[in-house]
């Protein structure tokens, strides 16, 4: 095999920048600072929503896109119950990797791959739905039917695919523990956002396409049940195009 015919097909320049903020969301999920976690995770999937909704022509407010990433400001006990969930859950995390550190080990890559895959999954469909509304849309229908959808598939299929890229979990020991010495204080969002990709390696992103595109039935699968929830069965999938159409990011 040619070093030319083992490069992988070129990708929509929004498909492969799905693929990045899904990686990087693996990353940002990985790292043991309570609550900073989800606050690189809200940066990434905000981000994430106002790149797909441009890309298709959407205008969307600061209000839409956090409702469209699931990142609204929630308030009251339900918000004060979450942040100390989460800190405890740190806290019992870094335990069990004192004590059993093959179960942390598990643990740690069960959380990278959730958080990629809650990131890609949205993020496709929100990418059908921009399609569909051509310019105008009612964000909190539109998140409600992606979370629904997201509710009723099978996502197993690509966490393994993600898993079979990442090749363990020394990936995200390097890069994570890299990415916290840089993130110090004072750093913008954006800065913080650049930091996280600047850790996410070409190889990756061109590793998880590839799987994605060998196994393309489970887009298929993904955009039949939008189709269902849609009520819209005779539009075609919106599964990225060939290698022809494609760009380069």
């Amino acid at each position: 095999m040619t070093a030319e015919s083992s490069k992988p097909d070129p990708a929509p320049v929004w498909y492969r920048r799905l693929i990045l903020n899904s990686i990087s969301s693996a990353l940002c999920a990985s790292l043991p600072v309570p609550l900073l976690d989800e606050h690189l995770l809200k940066l990434l999937r905000r981000r994430m929503t106002r790149e797909l909704a441009d890309d298709a022509g959407t205008w969307l407010s600061d209000d839409e896109v956090e409702i469209l990433s699931g990142t609204a400001p929630r308030s009251g006990w339900g918000c004060v119950l979450g942040v100390l969930f989460a800190i405890s859950f740190k806290v019992a995390a870094k335990l069990i990797r004192r004590v059993y550190r093959t179960i942390f080990f598990w643990l740690l890559l069960k959380d990278a791959s959730e958080a990629a895959s809650k990131t890609f999954h949205e993020g496709y469909l929100l990418r059908r739905g921009f399609e569909e509304t051509e310019g105008y849309v009612d964000a909190p229908s539109l998140r409600s039917r992606v979370e629904q959808v997201c509710s009723e598939v099978d996502t197993r299929p690509f966490q393994r695919l993600f898993k079979e890229s990442l090749r363990g979990v020394g990936w995200l020991f390097r890069h994570g523990g890299r990415l916290l010495l840089r993130l110090r204080p004072g750093r913008s969002d954006s800065e913080k956002r650049q930091l996280v990709d600047d850790e996410v390696d070409e190889g990756i992103v061109d590793r998880l396409l590839r799987q994605l595109t060998a196994d393309s039935s489970y887009l298929r699968s993904l955009d039949r049940a939008w189709e269902d929830m849609s009520g819209d069965a005779d539009e075609p999938p919106m599964t990225p195009p060939p290698a022809s159409e494609g760009v380069h990011a």
